[in-house]
């Protein structure tokens, strides 16, 4: 669910890499929300 109550389906989820120049970040439980106009990372 989003900011204005909306509910957004979930059609993925998985894992991810990230890489930087000084090292490279797993992401796991990672949602795929297609419907999503950009990109977010939540870190908890």
């Amino acid at each position: 669910m989003i900011g204005d109550g909306i509910s957004l389906s979930i059609t993925h989820t998985g894992s991810t890499t990230l890489s930087s120049p000084h090292s490279t970040f797993t992401l796991s439980g990672v949602l795929c929300v297609p419907t999503m106009k950009k990109n977010l990372i939540s870190i908890f």
